[in-house]
């Protein structure tokens, strides 16, 4: 007998939709640019006609949404624009993530910030208007960078992001920066099921780091990963709380799966590049299966980080792509 699935939803990372009035871009990303620059359109097209699979219940869109500029507000601001009108044409209900790509351009010393890792910002300096965030705030409203969702079954979606600035305060967001926030959502969640989404990851997704784009030993791995002392203390809220049954994240344009201390960590590939696939997740009662899936409608996607190499993944496909236990699985709760 087929179990109904309490709830299904799509987890898309990473889409990167850009304009092509975006100048600022290295050759390598004007060639995979070039050779399709909106993903997005495609995807809620498939979505809409159910391509792929029965329509989900809820789409996630976990962040780097779109392709931005460090300094140019402008181009943030189309980009924005342009992502939102794409999404009005979905028919599903969706959740949506800022991240690093998303909020470049709206002060030129965040952007460094976000970069460089510097938390405060330098002495004298004064927030240009609009703060960086305002973006997602003015398109997708007030409640679009951290919230919380009901979902059936006595689930919980808990959305935060990070790395935006606080209007009201001047204050650079961090994991740190929402510890009390989401220590907050965890406690009123208790005695419910809660998954977690961020955009960037709270566990390495690969067991070792041979390749050079996320340099080994580091604490925030280049500004490509988060720095590993705030993963670790989120981890441990996590821990303490003992109702996260998944965090979800995408970022590291790999298909992930690891497992701590009572929570499964699973991290989504996304469309910009190879292998141009997001998650499709049934949550049904006692368990929850993972699907990856690729549009039929967005056609192959350039592969641009072809030094990703390691161990376990010793071709860049399989690196991003992830092996079968990485890919497709079904937890149990």
């Amino acid at each position: 007998m087929t179990v109904e699935p309490l709830f299904t939803f799509a987890h898309v990372a990473d889409t990167h939709l850009w304009s092509p009035a975006n100048t600022h871009v290295s050759e390598a990303e004007r060639i995979l640019c070039n050779h399709q620059n909106d993903v997005v359109t495609p995807l809620v097209q498939s979505l809409n006609a159910a391509t792929d699979h029965p329509r989900p219940d809820l789409v996630v869109f976990a962040g780097d949404n779109i392709f931005g500029d460090y300094n140019d507000f402008a181009m943030c601001e189309i980009e924005t624009r342009l992502l939102k009108e794409r999404l009005d044409w979905l028919e599903i209900p969706y959740a949506i993530l800022s991240h690093n790509h998303d909020t470049w351009g709206e002060d030129a010393v965040s952007s460094h910030m976000i970069c460089n890792s510097v938390w405060t910002p330098p002495p004298g300096h004064v927030w240009r208007e609009p703060y960086a965030g305002t973006q997602y705030r003015r398109f997708f409203g007030e409640g679009a960078l951290c919230y919380t969702r009901e979902m059936p079954g006595d689930f919980v979606c808990i959305f935060m992001s990070e790395q935006y600035v606080e209007p009201e305060t001047g204050l650079f967001i961090t994991l740190d920066a929402k510890l009390g926030w989401l220590d907050e959502r965890l406690r009123e969640a208790s005695g419910k099921r809660v998954l977690l989404f961020t955009h960037v990851p709270l566990m390495w997704p690969r067991h070792t780091r041979t390749h050079d784009l996320w340099p080994a030993d580091t604490d925030a791995g280049g500004k490509f990963m988060l720095d590993h002392r705030a993963a670790f203390r989120v981890r441990e809220l996590l821990a303490r709380h003992g109702n996260v049954i998944e965090h979800y994240s995408g970022h590291t344009h790999v298909h992930s799966h690891l497992q701590s201390e009572g929570t499964h960590f699973v991290g989504t590939a996304g469309l910009y590049n190879e292998p141009a696939e997001y998650r499709l997740v049934r949550v049904m009662p006692g368990q929850i299966a993972h699907q990856c899936v690729h549009p039929a409608a967005v056609g192959v996607r350039p592969q641009i980080w072809k030094h990703c190499v390691d161990d376990l993944h010793p071709t860049t496909e399989l690196f991003h792509a992830g092996l079968p236990h990485e890919r497709d699985f079904v937890i149990e709760y």
